[in-house]
């Protein structure tokens, strides 16, 4: 059986678990809205490729890996925390619009 102290506990984690969850996910709408709201055609935006890597004084990536002697022993970062300083792949937006998942055609983009 569960204290009142122990419920109580449960229960605020699963509130702070929930209020991240929703914070997380206003940030991401934020983003998006933002990424909608300044597409402008006379602007360019780029995109940067994420991998995994690693910073020794120099950045290396993981893909390169079976190249570099000490691969084994270097402690390779998530592409999620890569920064744009890293990156050495650039893409270019070449445009924006929203459309339904299931209306997304081959066709439509030229494939």
């Amino acid at each position: 059986m569960f204290t009142a102290e122990e419920k109580l506990r449960s229960t605020q984690y699963k509130l702070d678990t929930l209020a991240d969850d929703y914070k997380k996910l206003q940030h991401k709408n934020k983003l998006l809205t933002l990424a909608l709201n300044t597409a402008n055609e006379d602007e360019e935006y780029y995109t940067w490729n994420r991998e995994r890597w690693t910073n020794s004084g120099v950045f290396l990536y993981k893909a390169d890996a079976e190249f570099l002697s000490s691969a084994d022993d270097l402690k390779w970062r998530p592409s999620i925390h890569m920064p744009r300083d890293a990156a050495r792949l650039f893409l270019k937006v070449k445009s924006v619009r929203v459309e339904r998942l299931q209306d997304i055609t081959e066709d439509s983009y030229g494939m």
